[in-house]
């Protein structure tokens, strides 16, 4: 009883300040409002300026759905896990469950799924890594340490290959067919494709080929209650088809 007295103190404490730092102290914090770890602008899951996005959307309507209001706290990822699992905040979303992961996890929110990319028009068969060989190709950032030693292995064997920060490059490059393949989360290339000049986009067919396993995401919250009514509301979103509008609003190239 006393620790949950002192986790509801906590989450008061926390909803005073972030209202403060959110700027809505004009609109006081309700009893179904869930203060949510936010990570900073990242395209098109969390697009920070517009409080928009694909997990961003699908989190917020399906919280929504029982009645409650997501009250997003932006922070750097390194920050996210920390603030939650110290009860900073009263929920998370973009993580792999793990042993020691606190509170109440909700069933798969999203799914993260990397593809080796290739223009149509090069005709290039991909079923596997060893298929990179000989090939021109651009990854994302740390790609080599998140994929793989099967995947170092392979690129090592490309005619080319770097990595980028900015995935935009990934999806121009591509597109002006300065490389054969670009490997990366698909709705991100899809996202980013669209936002190319269509000088080099025009009539260029986008081609997925899966060499890789997708990666669900969950959320978790330290209520019980707020991750059952988040689960149903989740469902409701995919049956009702409204899961699919927010992934075609972002990713349809």
């Amino acid at each position: 009883m006393k620790e949950g007295v002192v986790r509801r103190f906590r989450f008061l404490m926390v909803a005073v300040l972030s209202a403060s730092v959110l700027g809505i102290g004009a609109e006081p914090l309700r009893a179904d409002d869930v203060i949510v770890a936010v990570s900073l602008h990242k395209p098109p899951y969390v697009i920070q300026e517009e409080k928009a996005g694909i997990e961003y959307d699908i989190v917020r309507e399906a919280l929504a759905y029982k009645g409650h209001r997501l009250i997003p706290r932006f922070m750097p990822q390194r920050r996210i896990l920390y603030e939650y699992q110290h009860g900073m905040v009263g929920g998370i979303y973009s993580v792999k469950p793990f042993d020691n992961l606190k509170g109440y996890v909700t069933d798969p929110t999203v799914v993260y799924h990397n593809f080796a990319v290739t223009l149509a028009s090069s005709k290039l068969q991909i079923s596997s890594f060893a298929d990179l060989a000989g090939k021109t190709v651009v990854s994302f950032q740390n790609a080599k340490h998140f994929l793989g030693a099967e995947f170092s292995a392979a690129i090592s064997q490309a005619d080319a290959y770097t990595e980028v920060r900015n995935q935009f490059s990934q999806a121009k490059m591509l597109l002006s067919e300065r490389v054969q393949v670009a490997i990366g989360d698909k709705a991100i290339i899809q996202y980013f494709a669209k936002r190319v000049a269509p000088r080099f986009r025009q009539g260029k067919e986008l081609v997925f080929h899966s060499i890789m396993k997708p990666n669900p995401y969950h959320s978790a919250f330290w209520e019980e209650r707020i991750r059952d009514d988040f689960n149903e509301g989740l469902s409701h979103l995919r049956a009702s088809g409204r899961y699919d509008e927010i992934l075609e609003k972002y990713t349809d190239y």
